[in-house]
């Protein structure tokens, strides 16, 4: 197993040679057989400049079960930006 941390993927592909193989952010690229990915998420920084609720820990902005921004008539918020508090 080869964990490999702090750098993102460019490109996945079959090299020269038939085998999966993934090229990341440092320009090393490594051969696979079963690669898994993990990504981050951060807030954009279009997100943290609105003056609207957000979550402490996340920055994401904070909304109610049918995706209402907390506070907030006939605003919503959806995908990586928002959390349905509770």
């Amino acid at each position: 197993m080869n964990i490999i941390s702090e750098t993102f993927v460019k490109e996945c592909k079959k090299n020269n040679s038939g085998f999966d193989e993934v090229v990341l952010s440092n320009d090393t690229s490594q051969e696979f057989g079963l690669l898994v990915w993990s990504t981050g998420v951060e807030t954009l920084p279009f997100v943290k400049k609105l003056d609207v609720p957000k979550d402490e820990k996340t920055g994401r902005i904070l909304t109610d079960d049918k995706l209402r921004v907390k506070g907030m008539e006939n605003v919503y918020s959806i995908g990586d930006c928002a959390v349905i508090e509770d």
